[in-house]
């Protein structure tokens, strides 16, 4: 602990007078109020983040926010400025508008200490312990059925190049692009379904197998189905191989507590090294190339390139005030904001798709000139601007912290094998999108909720009656009498 305060201090106070000598410096003066963002989160570091690290344990939610916070206010800036980024403004963003988003992410940041503050009192300040005793509940034979079905469905519907194993290939000459069609996500999606629970079943054969004798090979077993898991590739979204490297780490390591070491090292590694090989992929053109090498010898990465990358992907000063110079031209009222959360919620979708554009498709439109309706995010507080007003924009962002705390605490709970995958799943898609405009968070997790949801429902009734905690306390007890005799 003592490390990751030093290293906040130090690098808080590091930023704290960079942006406050840049205003002496060319640096645009739309910028000059960057110096607020370090300035208040040091000051909320010091009343509420320091002391949730300090605790014995602290929820993966609140250590997530902290962590983006600390980089969208502390490094961002500092790197913005050290690399000349912030010399000018982009597109949509002026001076009024960059002031505005320096505002607005120091206000969004008071609200987001104030926030994890009252969360963390009275009833709420003890944090759920895992609850024991998780076991599979739906029927085996019910998941044959489908994952028989699921590959016919594939088979027939499917495309089988679109899915890629570990690296995506080189020298294709294109792309593949992360925008897929409505019925080649839906097959994807039930193929991606099917082969969870076949790694479902799997841990909870090794489960009952552990039970009644710890052997390594059972942990081994599983891990490799779940790194069989995370090896699949469908499309060029790095975030779908964090989320499947969270929930299976987090359903093993409850699963084999004893081992949790090497399961975090063994899945964190594959995960890190695939996401490395798919950024190179993306960010330097590797299917132009003959190699990754080639690849990476032709790049040319610095400070500016990666500010301009973490500005892109963590909701920085440039594109938030992009997004507020959009809301101050758009005449979009709050029906918009009702017609986003309705039309990302999985089923209504499908009956609102074709009334209206959500904000994002509006936003990114325009910017793209209509070629297309992706690409560029919108955060949260943005977001909020642009439907509730400079004063309560940080309404939405405190709805997603919200939500997320909740998911991590019915995640907790959770005693199956199978919502505790869906749970982590929705749970670290909100968490890692904790800053970003709430649609796409919902939509996500409302899908993934209802089609894997739905096969655990219609498996349910078929499932085991004895009780997992009964299972657990016995197994060991059983096997142990067994070998005395």
């Amino acid at each position: 602990m003592f490390i990751i305060h030093t290293t906040v201090v130090v690098s808080t106070i590091l930023s704290m007078v960079t942006c406050f000598f840049s205003i002496f410096t060319s640096l645009s003066e739309a910028y000059g109020l960057a110096f607020l963002m370090p300035s208040v989160f040091m000051i909320i570091y010091g009343l509420v983040y320091g002391p949730l690290i300090r605790k014995e344990s602290i929820r993966l939610s609140a250590a997530t926010i902290i962590f983006f916070s600390w980089l969208r206010c502390v490094i961002m800036p500092m790197f913005g400025i050290w690399s000349g980024y912030y010399q000018n403004m982009s597109a949509y963003a002026t001076v009024d508008s960059t002031k505005k988003a320096i505002l607005l992410l120091t206000i969004e940041q008071i609200a987001v200490g104030i926030t994890l503050m009252i969360y963390s009192q009275g009833k709420r300040k003890r944090i759920e312990r895992f609850a024991t005793d998780l076991r599979l509940v739906g029927g085996i034979p019910a998941y044959l059925i489908f994952i028989v079905g699921a590959f016919a469905f594939f088979a027939v519907f499917g495309d089988i190049s679109s899915i890629e194993f570990i690296i995506k290939p080189v020298g294709t000459g294109s792309r593949g692009g992360d925008t897929v069609d409505t019925g080649e996500r839906l097959v994807n999606r039930v193929l991606a379904v099917a082969l969870l629970v076949i790694f479902l079943i799997v841990v909870e054969k090794m489960r009952q197998a552990d039970l009644f004798e710890e052997k390594d090979w059972h942990m081994t077993v599983a891990l490799i189905f779940a790194l069989l898991i995370v090896s699949i590739i469908s499309g060029e979204r790095r975030t779908a191989q964090v989320y499947k490297a969270f929930c299976t780490i987090w359903l093993l390591t409850r699963v084999f507590p004893q081992r949790s070491k090497t399961i975090v090292i063994t899945i964190a590694s594959l995960s890190v090294f695939m996401i490395s090989m798919m950024s190179i992929y993306k960010f330097f053109n590797a299917f132009l190339h003959d190699s990754y090498a080639t690849a990476i010898g032709s790049s040319n990465i610095d400070i500016t390139w990666i500010s301009k990358t973490l500005e892109s992907y963590f909701y920085g000063i440039k594109m938030v005030a992009a997004n507020v110079g959009f809301a101050d031209i758009a005449d979009l009222g709050i029906k918009n904001m009702f017609f986003d959360f309705a039309r990302s919620t999985f089923g209504l979708s499908f009956f609102l798709k074709k009334y209206m554009l959500t904000t994002s498709e509006i936003y990114n439109s325009i910017r793209y000139s209509g070629s297309q309706s992706t690409g560029y995010l919108y955060s949260s507080v943005a977001y909020g601007y642009t439907y509730l007003g400079f004063l309560l924009s940080p309404l939405i962002t405190i709805f997603n912290i919200l939500t997320t705390l909740k998911l991590e605490d019915w995640l907790r709970r959770s005693r199956s094998l199978e919502m505790t995958y869906i749970f982590s799943y929705m749970f670290i898609r909100f968490a890692f999108g904790v800053f970003s405009n709430p649609a796409p968070l919902i939509s996500t997790a409302t899908t993934y909720f209802a089609i894997t949801g739905l096969v655990v429902l219609a498996a349910r009734p078929f499932g085991e009656k004895t009780p997992g905690k009964y299972l657990s306390q016995n197994a060991r007890k059983y096997s142990k009498s067994v070998g005395s005799l």
